[in-house]
């Protein structure tokens, strides 16, 4: 077995066992699979990003740290996380894999400007109060050329299916603060309600960085269709679907890139 396969072991038994939700929460299994499913997104991030070793990487709202030990064990990057808290399961795994762990706000990092080469903001940004501000720090941090990778879900995918965070169906249509009171008033869910906004567009993340010198829209499809109305269109009908997909991936996007 190979480092990374035993990194992967590890980090599943290490958050399996430290798992902060209540096995009979009902969005409990769904919340498990995002979170063992950690790891896996930073190998695929840092396989896209095809980062240099040695490369300095922040993740912002590390969480368990997954995507971190991806990278530092995958690109043998200089990897760095920071979130409002200590996480259990980050600490147990740090043994296994050097990062430098930082307790902080996105919206006020510890690190001098233009010190990073990455910056990860991954299915944290809704969570924020002063997503600006974030956007903002995560810039500031970068340094020329760095970029900044950012998902979350996209509102539009969940309207009509159960919502990605607490598994309630069709919350996603309701106000913000209508999500809250379903969630810990009437639902009682455990933990409370953390979402602050889930975003409708990927034009509405990318206001948030306005002086970005290039930005590009993730849509986790390999699979272009040939363009303007051709022949092939009559021929193979499922072009056009393909084609409209395509031309509204800024509302069913995976994420954002946005480079310094």
């Amino acid at each position: 077995m190979n480092g990374v396969d035993e990194l992967r072991r590890q980090f599943a038994e290490t958050v399996s066992r430290e798992f902060y939700i209540a096995p009979d929460q009902p969005h409990y299994a769904s919340q498990l699979a995002f979170a063992l499913g950690r790891f896996d997104a930073g190998v695929s991030i840092a396989k896209h990003l095809q980062t240099p070793p040695g490369a300095r990487v922040l993740d912002v709202g590390s969480g368990n740290g997954g995507v971190s030990f991806a990278f530092a064990t995958m690109a043998e990057a200089r990897a760095f996380t920071l979130d409002l808290a200590p996480n259990r399961e980050l600490n147990a795994l740090r043994e296994l894999v050097p990062l430098h762990s930082t307790v902080g706000d996105g919206a006020a990092l510890p690190f001098a400007g233009g010190s990073f080469d990455v910056v990860l903001l991954l299915d944290t940004i809704e969570h924020v109060e002063r997503p600006r501000e974030v956007a903002a720090e995560a810039m500031r941090v970068l340094r020329p050329g760095g970029v900044c990778v950012v998902t979350t879900p996209a509102r539009v995918r969940y309207l009509f299916r159960r919502d990605p965070h607490f598994g309630v169906p069709g919350i996603a249509l309701l106000p913000n603060e209508a999500q809250r009171f379903i969630v810990d008033r009437i639902l009682r869910r455990r933990p409370r309600y953390d979402v602050t906004h889930l975003y409708w567009s990927a034009a509405e993340i990318l206001r948030l960085f306005p002086a970005a010198a290039r930005t590009e829209v993730l849509f986790n499809r390999t699979y272009r269709p040939p363009g303007r109305f051709t022949i092939e269109w009559i021929r193979h009908p499922r072009h056009a679907a393909e084609q409209l997909r395509y031309n509204v991936r800024r509302f069913f996007f995976d994420g954002v890139m946005v480079w310094k």
